[in-house]
């Protein structure tokens, strides 16, 4: 059966990148999706470039002033109309076989609300903050394998997951509710009580710490099904890039 999928790609002031994360969507095998690009107040030419592609797939939010990556994906989650919710960061990009992987996935795992999977890193300035592993010459974060409790999975610290590392089901936003609307992650890593939650979320700085949050709350409710794949490129920046 064909799932249906929405794909919320938030961007900021990412006028030289904003095009490949969104043809890595479009370039999908699978093509049952809706793609919501929330440009974020963007002063440069974003939304121009956003606005060069035509596919009807496509629908744009764009926000009177920069809000801040947290607001930026809540509007796009309360716009979502497809059943499964994937998070995109601008910098980053899918794999071909992104949403044909998910969907076969889904269909095979009937009683999952939420998938993971691993990564593959392409670093600038070679800055490492998480575990990763060489093969081939390249950068992989494996995925991710929560030790799993009663009901959904046990505590576990940041620094495995990534904002294109998971998908989760519509209805799971009505367990866990949006993220809490923080001006930063640092604001975000106060108010989360989650133990431990700020050891890495400090010291690397904007815009850590939404994904970690989002899939640390739906692992409290719901098991995660971990895929040994790595289904996106994940690129690594210093905070002052």
């Amino acid at each position: 059966m064909d799932k249906t999928f929405s794909i919320i790609l938030t961007v900021w002031n990412r006028q030289e990148i904003i095009k490949r994360a969104i043809r890595s969507i479009l370039n999908q095998t699978y093509g049952n999706f809706e793609l919501i690009v929330v440009n974020d107040g963007s002063s440069d030419k974003t939304l121009e470039n956003i606005n060069s592609f035509t596919d009807e797939r496509i629908k744009v939010i764009s926000l009177k002033q920069n809000s801040g990556r947290i607001v930026a994906r809540n509007r796009g989650m309360l716009v979502a109309k497809n059943d499964w919710i994937c998070w995109l960061d601008s910098d980053d990009e899918y794999l071909s076989i992104y949403l044909e992987v998910m969907n076969n996935a889904i269909n095979e795992f009937p009683d999952y609300k939420v998938f993971n999977f691993g990564a593959i890193i392409l670093w600038r300035n070679k800055v490492s903050w998480t575990e990763t592993f060489q093969y081939n010459g390249m950068t992989y974060r494996p995925v991710f394998k929560p030790n799993e409790a009663e009901v959904g999975h046990e505590h576990f610290e940041s620094g495995h997951i990534g904002a294109g590392s998971f998908i989760f089901h519509r209805e799971c936003v009505k367990g866990v509710g949006l993220l809490p609307e923080m001006p930063s992650p640092y604001e975000l890593a106060e108010v989360s009580g989650i133990p431990s939650y700020g050891r890495l979320v400090r010291p690397l700085g904007n815009p850590w710490g939404d994904d970690y949050y989002m899939f640390y709350k739906l692992t409290r409710k719901f098991k995660s099904k971990p895929l040994d794949m790595n289904l996106y490129c994940q690129h690594i920046r210093r905070e002052n890039d």
